[in-house]
């Protein structure tokens, strides 16, 4: 019965923890602004920690393959963790960054690898936004009446005031309930 423990934990844990950080940086001050402008980018020090916890999924990965026998799980660790690794390294760049003002919101225009923001990026006026949504890589967009996109996601330090901005200039739209 204890060997489930620290998985029971973890499967426990780990979404309590999301939504404890996700209500947390939705009520924190973005990086500057209000309903009428501002940006937002991902806490830094949160992508930081994530990136760092994929480095040692890498390298306790290859340390798997070179001092034991069980060198598919050490294959698959590595693998894994340096691919969420590379995936996060764009969260810590200006790449990542939304901003909003009267003419409308700019940002980042893709996903990549189910876990980062690409390198596209694009702008959408108020008046264009067809929809508000939420993509199965836990990020939420606006989309344009061309279908052009501008995502962020819960670990965008501040995303309250883009909720605000978007209720005060589109009361018109929808919300996905995940969001408010």
């Amino acid at each position: 019965m204890i060997e489930y423990l620290p998985a029971t934990a973890a499967a426990v844990l780990t979404p309590l923890i999301t939504l404890a950080l996700a209500r947390s940086l939705r009520r924190s001050r973005p990086l500057q602004g209000d309903e009428r402008a501002g940006t937002i980018r991902p806490d830094r020090w949160i992508v930081a920690l994530a990136v760092g916890i994929s480095a040692i999924m890498c390298i306790g990965g290859i340390a798997m393959i070179a001092f034991s026998e069980n060198m598919v799980t050490g294959i698959m660790l590595s693998l894994l963790g340096g691919l969420m690794g590379v995936g996060l390294i764009p969260a810590l760049t200006p790449i990542a960054t939304v901003h909003w003002s009267d003419s409308g919101i700019e940002g980042p225009s893709k996903t990549v690898c189910l876990m980062t923001l690409g390198p596209g990026r694009t702008k959408i006026s108020w008046d264009d936004i067809a929809a508000i949504g939420g993509s199965s890589a836990n990020f939420w967009y606006i989309q344009s009446t061309d279908h052009r996109r501008v995502y962020w996601s819960y670990i965008h330090k501040g995303y309250g005031a883009l909720t605000a901005a978007l209720r005060a200039n589109r009361p018109d739209l929808t919300l996905p309930n995940d969001m408010s």
